[in-house]
């Protein structure tokens, strides 16, 4: 994540022993990466307004891609496709048409204060309305069924009683209405199925026409309607993905903006630095546009993620070439700064890219988008800093040094006088720290094991929650509160279902071909008794109670009129291949669904079913059970992927195994402290917080690999405790700068309306803050006692020798 740039300064003025130097701290292919980018700074400098016009033609054509940019709020776009239990539950629900469906909330409305309001939602006033409401929604060619207390009185064609006794009375004949009005009589539910597809466009054209024939059938004084329902909290959650997106953008950049003015003291440094992180987001949004990923609850926040993760890069290289401008011209400070911030920038970014793009290989399509988001960023903007920052510093540099005089320059040296000693001070606590660590090495070293070992009952306490509109959308939202009475009231979301349907591998025989078979229905009856008997049920619904109530017992179908069966068409499909047991729960079945499911599971297993029938569970329970048994095995895996990635990446730069696994101890510090504390702090934790695991890997090896490279290149000139003194004053600075310039873009997420934004954002400031933590303690206190206490000091006291006989060009003492 951060950059030391220091560790070559006095090398810089030995040209010929410098790549050697170089090669042996840095071996592999990153010699030929800062070779590459010395030729390539002399070509931007030696073709200054070609390069502009490349990055404006690179710009237009990610331009155009950002026009491509689509936003998806369908949640069942975001979870697994291909788990069985979810393919299924997709199968029947497709096929009993309850995919899509709008809802209507009618209730009394509690903040009216008068005599003349309804008290009982049965009142006949409010039944007329509810019965013009659905007749003007059937005239609507969208509008496929109309289901609500209302059916009771157009489907007999009888009219509304003028009282509310005559209304009791007809409603206590149909036992079913109880599926549609509440208990204590407040409110009831009219469920729409409705063609409108899962397009934004005309899902918000349907809510509003919906809105507007409500308002035409005039509803009574002192009652209130809400429309809900899946299609409705989709549109709202894919209008605020926009307003979020967008809000978080710019908080994030004022924020990041803000700080570099207090940090760098120049409005105009500052601007220098932030132009090329803009370029890098543009480029970000139009490659996202052109490979087809959307905007999803898991990238809402890739704006402010970016900005915190790569603020950094152009932060070093600006700093770089101030450093080297004192000693410089513009145009030799540019080349030492991209050539060696350039070098390390592309090394850090690049096991940083690494770690998201690890989690392409997710099950969950929301984080598989999410890693090559910020995968795709992260080389963005490396891109932007390498390609755009230097052209900015050149153009930068003769638009503005024409207008500098002397009193302005003088002013400078004071406040570069004043920021000097400021900086001493700080210097000093931190190779104060530095010399603590170093020399109390074993103590620091248990003091991270002991607090390793608390974050591992933290790492107990960590609770799967669900991911739906719960978890993402704000709670004050009046569809989502009305999505909540009513499933508070009729518990849908928390039923599970059992699916009996026939084995296609037994159509040719002689067995049930029709789920209307006796044999079958008894099978039915027998589950749906024992369904009766599971933890936390509340009712049982199933075909065999249909005919039950009709006949009193199980007879054979030729004996059952059509009628019945037609009167079940809720819970038998059209070709009677099969058909499912709905069993509703209390609320308490969410907090022991694992359970539920084995429960459920137990009892198929357990009852001899006739040959040729199979029987699946399936409902949303189900669902999310079996999503949140393979969170934690695809969390592995792609926190395994991105390991190994990260180590061969490691190797072939460094061709050193040392180097390789050395810094790793970070990742697995950063990770269980990180996880420690989400469980402490009780941070909702879900398929996409769980990405963090994976995000920390790639955060984390970046503290260890600059820490590791320090200390490598100080012990050529100290011993191992003086050389982590000097490693962590010198590297302390820039750590705690880069960290709090992420966590100013991460917390911009918490300012958003997403509730999993939010959640996000806290995690991955944890990860960060964690993960720079351990670097600096248990991983230098390790370093430190891994060290042999003797180096070859001959060696570098030899080379010492050399340099000092050696004459720097007269070009570089200038």
């Amino acid at each position: 994540m951060f950059v030391d740039y220091k560790f070559s300064k006095y090398l810089i003025h030995h040209k010929k022993t410098y790549n050697s130097y170089f090669s042996d701290f840095q071996m592999g292919l990153m010699d030929y990466i800062q070779k590459g980018l010395v030729k390539f700074s002399k070509f931007q400098r030696e073709n200054l307004f070609l390069m502009i016009i490349i990055i404006l033609l690179v710009t237009g054509f990610f331009a155009i891609g950002i026009t491509r940019v689509e936003i998806e709020s369908d949640f069942d776009e975001l979870n697994p496709k291909e788990l069985p239990v979810t393919k299924l539950d997709r199968r029947v629900s497709k096929m009993f048409g309850t995919s899509e469906g709008i809802v209507i909330l009618v209730e009394i409305d509690d903040e009216i204060d008068s005599d003349n309001i309804p008290v009982d939602i049965r009142e006949p006033e409010v039944i007329e309305f509810l019965v013009r409401l659905e007749n003007n929604l059937r005239e609507e060619s969208i509008i496929e069924d109309v289901r609500g207390l209302s059916n009771v009185f157009t489907q007999a064609g009888m009219p509304v009683p003028p009282s509310l006794d005559g209304v009791k009375n007809i409603l206590s004949q149909v036992p079913e209405i109880g599926q549609a009005i509440s208990s204590d009589y407040s409110f009831t539910v009219i469920f729409i199925s409705a063609n409108i597809g899962s397009e934004n466009e005309k899902i918000k054209s349907a809510n509003s026409r919906i809105d507007e024939i409500i308002r035409l059938s005039t509803p009574p004084s002192g009652i209130k309607t809400t429309v809900t329902g899946d299609p409705a909290l989709g549109s709202l959650l894919f209008d605020l993905l926009i307003s979020d997106a967008f809000r978080v953008l710019i908080l994030a950049s004022i924020f990041i903006f803000i700080l570099l003015i207090i940090t760098e003291r120049s409005l105009r440094r500052s601007a220098v630095i932030m132009i090329p992180l803009m370029f890098g987001l543009s480029w970000t949004l139009g490659i996202l546009g052109w490979l087809g990923i959307p905007i999803t609850v898991g990238t809402a926040g890739l704006s402010a993620m970016l900005l915190g993760l790569g603020v950094e890069y152009s932060i070093f290289l600006n700093a770089r070439f101030k450093e080297e401008s004192k000693k410089r011209n513009v145009e030799e400070s540019l080349e030492l700064a991209v050539s060696n911030i350039g070098t390390s920038v592309l090394s850090s970014g690049g096991t940083t890219a690494i770690g998201f793009f690890a989690l392409a290989f997710s099950i969950f399509p929301v984080l598989s988008d999410l890693g090559i988001s910020l995968g795709s960023g992260i080389l963005m903007l490396l891109a932007a800093t390498i390609g755009v920052g230097p052209v900015v510093v050149l153009m930068d540099d003769k638009i503005f040094n024409f207008f500098e005089n002397v009193n302005s320059k003088r002013t400078v040296v004071k406040k570069d006088d004043k920021k000097k000693k400021q900086d001493s001070f700080l210097q000093k606590i931190f190779l104060g720290y530095g010399r603590f660590v170093s020399r109390n090495a074993l103590l620091v070293f248990i003091l991270t094991l002991i607090f390793t070992f608390i974050m591992f009952f933290g790492l107990q306490q960590i609770k799967q929650t669900d991911f739906d509109f719960e978890t993402v959308l704000p709670n004050d939202l009046k569809e989502l509160q009305a999505f909540f009475k009513i499933e508070d009231e009729f518990g849908e979301t928390s039923g599970i279902k059992v699916y009996i349907y026939l084995d296609p591998a037994y159509t040719d025989s002689d067995e049930p071909v029709d789920i209307r078979d006796e044999r079958v229905l008894r099978y039915i009856d027998i589950l749906t008794e024992k369904s009766r008997n599971l933890d936390y049920s509340v009712s049982v619904s199933s075909v065999s109670e249909v005919i039950k109530s009709e006949y009193g017992m199980i007879i054979d179908k030729d004996a059952i009129d059509k009628e019945v069966f037609d009167s079940a068409k809720d819970l038998i499909n059209s070709d009677y291949t099969g058909t499912f047991i709905s069993i509703n729960l209390d609320e308490r079945a969410e907090d022991d669904s694992q359970e539920v499911v084995r429960q459920v599971n137990e009892i198929i297993e357990n009852t001899e079913k006739p040959s040729g029938i199979e029987a699946r569970t399936i409902g949303a329970l189900a669902v999310v059970v079996e999503q949140n048994n393979v969170i934690g095995p695809d969390s592995s895996k792609t926190s395994l992927i991105s390991l190994v990635l990260i180590i061969i990446f490691l190797y072939i730069l460094t061709r050193s195994i040392r180097s390789t696994f050395l810094p790793l101890t970070t990742v697995i510090l950063g990770v269980i402290w990180t996880l420690g504390v989400v469980g402490f702090a009780r941070v909702p934790f879900n398929s996409i917080t769980s990405s963090v695991i994976t995000m920390t890997i790639g955060i984390g090896i970046d503290f260890g690999l600059q820490l590791m490279n320090r200390y490598d290149y100080e012990l050529r000139f100290y011993d191992k405790k003086k050389a982590m003194e000097v490693s962590i004053g010198n590297l302390l600075f820039p750590m705690i700068s880069t960290v709090i310039a992420a966590l100013v873009g991460f917390r911009a997420m918490n300012l958003g309306d997403l509730k999993l934004m939010a959640d996000l954002g806290t995690t991955i400031s944890i990860a960060i803050t964690v993960s720079m933590l351990a670097s600096v303690t248990g991983v230098a206190s390790l370093m430190v006692l891994l060290q042999r206490k003797k180096r070859v000091r001959k060696n570098i006291q030899i080379t010492v020798k050399k340099l000092k006989r050696k004459k720097p060009s007269k070009r570089l003492v200038k």
